[in-house]
């Protein structure tokens, strides 16, 4: 009963203080809630929201791997087209760009994925 009551306090976004409250923790010294046989559940909810912290933490939006995926595509497509390397670049929108804004723009890796692919000018 007690678990699916936690898995309500998790859904329902309660606070830690809220659930401190709940369990009747919230009045209660350190010493005495160690030993208060509802700290377990206390400790399940904290748990709970650990895990859900992670989980958000560990997504990646469906419109990054979008793009990730068009872009790719895209440097196959060049590459197929025979496009030239300064084409590319301005394509990227590196073509102004120099040292560490070069290095540190989100597209960099489509064009070094592009110069990888492509046949080397004889």
């Amino acid at each position: 009963f007690m678990t699916m009551r936690v898995e309500d306090w998790l859904r329902s976004i309660k606070t830690t203080d809220d659930v401190k409250k709940l369990l009747g923790l919230d009045t209660l010294s350190a010493d005495a809630m160690k030993l208060s046989p509802n700290v377990k559940y206390y400790d399940q909810f904290l748990a709970g929201r650990v895990n859900s912290i992670v989980a958000r933490a560990n997504y990646v939006p469906p419109t990054l791997v979008t793009y990730d995926v068009y872009m790719s595509n895209s440097v196959k497509s060049w590459v197929k087209s025979g496009k030239s390397v300064d084409d590319v670049k301005k394509e990227l929108g590196l073509d102004k760009l120099s040292g560490e804004a070069l290095r540190n723009h989100i597209n960099i890796k489509y064009y070094y994925a592009f110069l990888a692919l492509r046949k080397p000018d004889v």
